[in-house]
């Protein structure tokens, strides 16, 4: 089977682990370190859902707020009140994993630079 065909057939949890991996693996981190794997994973999630929310549009975000004071919101109530507004969740994705990267990543070329800038005076 071709790594693609993986990519293909993986879940939505296993894309953001390989994410992750690529994204520690990139900076110089040690991505097999499950605490700091986890951590950063429980990040990228929150902000592609805080992404995916806030380009709700008004009505649905209202919808959901309503929910989430009363105690009623659940992953399914979620995925109805998206799937209504007929969001490109897949581009909302995209976006998000590339600004996750790009600051995430940055911040290591920002170093980079600051010893660099520090060895040249």
């Amino acid at each position: 089977m071709t790594e693609e065909n993986n990519l293909e057939n993986a879940s939505q949890d296993e894309l953001v682990s390989m994410f992750v991996y690529s994204l520690m693996e990139d900076k110089g981190e040690n991505p097999d370190d499950k605490e700091a794997h986890l951590a950063l994973k429980q990040q990228v999630i929150a902000a592609i859902n805080d992404a995916i929310i806030d380009a709700l549009p008004t009505a649905q975000a209202e919808e959901l707020n309503k929910l989430f004071e009363q105690g009623e919101v659940t992953p399914e109530k979620m995925s109805e009140i998206i799937a209504k507004a007929e969001l490109d969740t897949t581009k909302i994705t995209e976006e998000t994993l590339d600004k996750l990267r790009e600051d995430y990543i940055g911040e290591v070329s920002e170093e980079v630079e600051t010893e660099e800038e520090k060895e040249e005076e």
